[in-house]
């Protein structure tokens, strides 16, 4: 961590879709500010709760790609951008989301982070799957992507229509 050039509150950030992340670790926390976390539910909270760390790991991955060879070395990484998360996963003890909803949730979450930072560019990533659904046939969620990266959910008389990045698994 001491070796990177961290980026600025200006910088791209890469706004990560999942169960949160551990702003506390120290290869994220500097890329990470607390107002850049959110949650759809409020009670699920900003913080990884996925067993195995996934949303911290997503996070990682997005802001460091793989760390193997930097590890290793003496490089000294300069980042150009910096993350933000907004937690779509509900923990342990909450009902599962209804997949009917993936759509509204993903734009809720979208929403919540240009709320926060209407004029910050972003790049949506979102490494969340509906596994009961072969992906043959259109679904709510999938019309709900296309929209956000069209940029025709937003309300506007213009018809050039500010489009947004989605990367989604």
């Amino acid at each position: 961590a001491d070796r990177i050039t961290w980026p600025g509150q200006e910088a791209v950030a890469v706004c990560v879709l999942d169960c949160g992340a551990n702003r506390g670790h120290p290869l994220l926390e500097p890329a990470l500010a607390a107002e850049d976390q959110q949650a759809v539910n409020a009670a699920w909270g900003v913080d990884d709760h996925h067993p195995r760390g996934h949303g911290s790991g997503m996070a990682g991955l997005s802001l460091h790609g793989d760390l193997t060879v930097p590890l290793g070395d003496a490089s000294q990484p300069v980042l150009t951008h910096r993350l933000e998360t907004v937690t779509i996963m509900p923990p342990a003890g909450f009902p599962a989301n209804d997949p009917a909803n993936y759509g509204a949730i993903t734009s809720s979450a979208v929403s919540l982070a240009e709320i926060e930072k209407p004029d910050r560019p972003r790049i949506v990533c979102m490494a969340v799957t509906n596994e009961d659904r072969p992906g043959v046939r259109p679904t709510q969620w999938s019309a709900s992507l296309d929209k956000l990266a069209a940029g025709v959910d937003r309300i506007s008389d213009d018809q050039d229509h500010e489009r947004r990045l989605l990367i989604q698994s």
